[in-house]
């Protein structure tokens, strides 16, 4: 529905760049990452440093298996004023690109803002545990909140992204059988 929406209107107008970066997030939510990469490239054509297009193509590149270029866009929204807790997707680019160092620190930076978050503070704990860097997540929290990426590998089931989150699916399915 919102891409029937935001797809009427014409694309050579100049549109808003808020419009580009929804049907890019959009596109990315239905599988078309090649149409996401474009829209969220014409926001940034439009407006460079706007830290909502920078996110939004970090998170396509984060889930199509393009980590560091993933990672770049991320710091450089971060750097633009996106969300603190926006440092969740760069902790996992970096863990995806297997640079555990950064992974881990932008991970445990941002665990106290996930409080409000908890199926990303599932996830941030799975990784940091994975890494060496922090306590196993408790079986209440894989209980409550493992539904939340069960969808979401579901819904990025052919993407690089949606694999790796059913292998870490796997695990925390196999924790909550063993306890």
């Amino acid at each position: 529905a919102a891409r029937d929406i935001l797809e009427q209107i014409p694309l050579e107008d100049k549109i808003s760049v808020d419009a580009l970066v929804l049907l890019a997030n959009t596109y990315r939510h239905l599988g078309q990452y090649d149409d996401s990469i474009a829209m969220a490239s014409r926001a940034l054509d439009e407006k460079p440093d706007y830290h909502y297009a920078l996110y939004g193509m970090g998170k396509t590149l984060l889930v199509i298996g393009q980590y560091r270029d993933a990672s770049n866009f991320i710091t450089k929204a971060l750097s633009m004023g996106a969300p603190d807790v926006v440092q969740f997707d760069l902790g996992y680019a970096y863990y995806l690109s297997e640079d555990y160092q950064r992974a881990s620190h932008h991970l445990t930076n941002i665990l106290s803002l996930l409080q409000d978050e908890p199926s990303q503070l599932l996830l941030a704990q799975y990784l940091l545990y994975d890494m060496q860097a922090g306590e196993q997540p408790s079986i209440q929290l894989i209980e409550n909140n493992i539904s939340y990426w069960q969808n979401e590998a579901h819904k990025f089931n052919d993407s690089p992204y949606g694999m790796v989150l059913k292998a870490h699916i796997d695990t925390l399915t196999t924790w909550l059988k063993e306890r």
